[in-house]
Order: structure tokens, then sequence, then C-alpha cells
């Protein structure tokens, strides 16, 4: 007798604390245990100062805008969320980013 045909459905939810966040780039990669991968998404945008020194002359402050910047970094990358996966996980993954890129790029 012939095998039936079958289907499922799949309703896709948002959890409750899920948020939707840029990502411009990531970096990680195979867990310390060899069981996957850990991936951090970041965003990267130029880093602000970790603070400014300004003049003070007589207990004020003389000349606001033109104070010296102290920086951490010329670039910031915040992660903005980590990921641990399979490798089989990362590898669908990644053929289904290329695929809609490449729908974006007329590729």
């Amino acid at each position: 007798m012939a095998e039936e045909k079958r289907s499922v459905s799949v309703i896709y939810e948002k959890a409750k604390n899920s948020d939707t966040v840029p990502i411009t780039g990531a970096y990680g990669g195979p867990a310390p245990t060899g069981t996957g991968l850990v991936v951090h998404f970041f965003v990267e945008y130029p880093s602000i100062p970790n603070s400014t020194e300004l003049e003070v002359e007589d207990g004020k402050i003389i000349n606001a805008k033109g104070g010296k910047n102290i920086s951490r970094g010329d670039i910031t990358r915040e992660i903005q969320f980590t990921s641990f996966m399979s490798a089989k996980t990362a590898i669908t993954l990644g053929e289904f980013l290329i695929e809609k890129a490449r729908l974006l790029t007329n590729d």
C-alpha cells in the first residue's frame, strides 16, 4: 500500500521578550566544547567619547564646545545578541541568508 502524503502547518510566533535589532556583522567561532558555533551579532558605529575633558576657569566651564575627547577606540561593535547553533543549523542558516540576499541583489 502506498504511503499517504501528509503535511503539517507551521505557525511563527514572536516571543514576548523578542526585539527586532539592526545587525551589521557577526563575530564568533566554534564553541570550546566543539559541539556547535557561538555567534555574536553586532551593530557597528563610530565610537562616542568615553569622556570629554573641559577647561575650567574660576569654577566655570570655558569653551564647552571645544573640550578634549578621550576615546576608547575608533569603532564600537555593540553586541545585540549571541546565538549558539549546531554546524548543520549554521550551514542551513547561511544558505538561507545567501538565497534571500540574492533576491535583493539580482545575482
